[in-house]
């Protein structure tokens, strides 16, 4: 799974529908009106983001990763990768019958 963060939802549906276009097999979660708070250049930040999380097998993460950081419009983006075990069955079977 990947974890990344975009200013817009028009941003994380343009590079959640190149993935699926590369024939990336993936499902893509796109999470509206996430409040951030950072330091950005010793500034404190408040924006308004979006979450976007990318469900794949690990044998395509390199490609979504790519995918990923090429289409990022932030000049240093937050991407984050991690495994995660599935526990629903059916959800698994899913999966592994569209990767």
């Amino acid at each position: 799974m990947f974890y990344t963060t975009l200013s817009s939802k028009e941003e994380a549906a343009f590079i959640a529908r190149k993935i699926i276009e590369n024939q990336i097999p993936v499902c893509v979660n796109i999470i509206d009106n996430v409040s951030s708070i950072y330091k950005w250049e010793g500034k404190l930040e408040n924006c308004d983001e979006v979450i976007m999380l990318v469900k794949t097998l690990e044998v395509h993460s390199d490609k979504v990763c790519k995918l990923i950081k090429d289409c990022h419009p932030y000049s240093v983006s937050c991407l984050i990768s991690f495994n995660v075990e599935s526990h629903n069955v059916g959800f698994n079977n899913w999966l592994k019958g569209h990767c």
